[in-house]
């Protein structure tokens, strides 16, 4: 007798899962798991003997159309070539070379054939500069960063469409088709410069009603409200902290500096508009 069983199936990416989450765990989306039954058959045995050992000389084999990466070591390891329709799972530590063998290869396809590279961990600022070092021809290399390939509905010959969060209509989703050029645009500025962490506030402290959350919490807590910050001058402040009388001139001791015409940025150096 068939029996059921209860599955979660996220709405957003349709994963599934065996128990209840408050997020999806496989997008991250919260609160889009919803419960349906699952039929699960009876395991049925079929009589008969099992299937008998044979020879691998008699098991017939068809040649695969194989593309080359221009590169023969790896050429050989993958028994002649690249597969269509097949994954290939490359391996090893960090700092052993991977990416720079995989940009190798891309530069090579790139020259007879339509070639993508998606990166989950590195900028195009910084995969540019590899094949610059390497003096490679990476021009035919099309370029994605991208950390939640999940977000990427598809990618055609000149744009991309992906899922973006629209904030002032209630957080709901919709689909952005925009230039590939486009795209790397806005997601290269999301990579932060080396050595630099970003802080991302949930809750309470998120961004979207952070100052109504606070002052809701203080009440229930009964906590007295934050000073107002006291804002001071540039001179006021290097005097304080670091005993600097920051208009001498540093070579008289004696002159103080004048603002005598304050210079505005370029256009160009305008921040530009941040993604969606």
């Amino acid at each position: 007798m068939a029996k059921t069983k209860s599955a979660y199936v996220c709405s957003d990416c349709g994963a599934t899962a065996l128990q209840w989450f408050g997020a999806c765990p496989s997008c991250g989306a919260a609160g889009t798991l919803t419960e349906t039954i699952a039929e699960r058959g009876s395991v049925k045995r079929i009589a008969g003997s099992a299937p008998g050992a044979i020879s691998l000389d008699a098991v017939e084999t068809r040649e695969l159309e194989r593309l080359s990466t221009g590169i023969g070591e790896l050429d050989r390891v993958l028994g002649g070539g690249l597969v269509a329709g097949q994954v290939v799972l490359i391996g090893g530590d960090p700092g052993i070379g991977k990416s720079t063998l995989l940009l190798q290869a891309l530069a090579a396809l790139g020259s007879a054939h339509k070639v993508l590279y998606i990166s989950g961990e590195e900028s195009a600022e910084q995969v540019a500069m590899r094949a610059r070092r390497l003096a490679l021809d990476a021009g035919a290399v099309r370029f994605i960063a991208e950390i939640q390939l999940e977000r990427i509905v598809a990618i055609g010959e000149h744009e991309v469409a992906f899922r973006v969060r629209v904030n002032g209509d209630g957080g709901k989703k919709r689909t952005l088709r925009v230039p590939g050029t486009e795209f790397i645009k806005r997601f290269v500025q999301h990579v932060l410069p080396r050595g630099f962490k970003r802080i991302r506030h949930y809750g309470l402290l998120g961004a979207a009603h952070k100052s109504a959350h606070l002052a809701a919490a203080r009440t229930a807590l009964a906590a007295p409200q934050p000073q107002p910050a006291v804002i001071e001058s540039v001179a006021a402040f290097m005097q304080r902290v670091a005993k600097i009388e920051w208009a001498a001139c540093p070579h008289c001791r004696l002159g103080q500096f004048k603002l005598v015409q304050a210079i505005a940025p370029h256009p160009r150096c305008q921040p530009s508009r941040g993604p969606p």
